[in-house]
C-alpha cells in the first residue's frame, strides 16, 4: 500500500504541474480510489473504458487489476478461516466456475460485446476465476502432497501435459 500511495501522489503532482487545470476531471477521486483499492468499482461506476475516445483517460485506469487482487486478498483469509481445507477447495472451485457463469450471463443480455465490456472487465465477480484457480491448486497440493508428487513422477502426468499442450496449439492456431 505505501508504494500505491507514493505512486498516486507522484501522478497527481505531475498532472497538476504539467496539464491545464481541470484537464483530468476526477483526478483526486481517481487517486483515492486507487489508493484504497476500489479503483475497479470506481471505473465501473463512471463507465470508464480503455477505449473511450474524445475525453482524456483516467491516469489511474491501470489500477483496476491491483484493486481486484486486493479485494480477493481481503475475502480469501475470511474464507480460509470459515472453511476447512477440503471445503476451501470447493469454495475456490465455486468461485472460479461462478465467475465464468456471471461473465456468460452478462454477455447473454444482448447487445454488442463493447456494451458489456466494463461490466466484465472491471468487476471482481467476473475476474476472480484466475485467482480462485490458483487458490484451488494451492488447496489441492496442500491436501494431498504425496498423491500429487506420485502423479507428477508418473508417466500419466507427462501424457496429460503433452495432450494439453497439443490441444492448446490446435485451438490457438
Amino acid at each position: 500500500m505505501p508504494a500505491q500511495i507514493v505512486m498516486a501522489l507522484v501522478v497527481v503532482c505531475l498532472a497538476w504541474a504539467i496539464s491545464p487545470p481541470g484537464y483530468f476531471g476526477n483526478l483526486e477521486i481517481d487517486a483515492l480510489s486507487a489508493i484504497f483499492y476500489i479503483g475497479n468499482w470506481h471505473l465501473l461506476g463512471h463507465n470508464t473504458s480503455y477505449f473511450t475516445t474524445g475525453a482524456p483517460p483516467s491516469l489511474f485506469t491501470h489500477s483496476w487489476s491491483l484493486a481486484i487482487e486486493e479485494q480477493f486478498y481481503l475475502v480469501w483469509p475470511l474464507a480460509a478461516f470459515v472453511f476447512r481445507a477440503r471445503r476451501l477447495a470447493h469454495f475456490s472451485l465455486f468461485c472460479a466456475v461462478g465467475a465464468v457463469i456471471v461473465r456468460a450471463c452478462i454477455n447473454a443480455r444482448g447487445g454488442t460485446p463493447m456494451e458489456h465490456y466494463n461490466a466484465i472487465h472491471f468487476n471482481l465477480l467476473t475476474r476472480v476465476d484466475s485467482l480462485a484457480i490458483g487458490a484451488l491448486i494451492s488447496c489441492i497440493t496442500n491436501l494431498e502432497p504425496l498423491r500429487i508428487r506420485n502423479l507428477v513422477q508418473s508417466g500419466t502426468f507427462i501424457a496429460i501435459q503433452r495432450t494439453t499442450g497439443a490441444l492448446l496449439i490446435l485451438v490457438l492456431c
